[in-house]
């Protein structure tokens, strides 16, 4: 008995390629974002009596 519904290609349209690319990319420009998130809030919460935030703190 042949199947109501056509079986799946086996390769994927150009289009989806591109979709994946897009969203691999998205994904590493998030990542990378979060990383300069998290170290930018890093500096901002160093106190004021060590090195780094006494260079940071005279240069604000």
């Amino acid at each position: 008995m042949p199947s109501q519904f056509p079986r799946p290609a086996h390769r994927a349209p150009a289009s989806s390629a591109y979709v994946r690319r897009l969203r691999s990319r998205l994904g590493s420009l998030c990542y990378a974002a979060g990383l300069m998130l998290v170290f930018a809030l890093s500096l901002l919460l160093l106190p004021a009596d060590s090195g780094l935030g006494k260079l940071l703190r005279v240069a604000l």
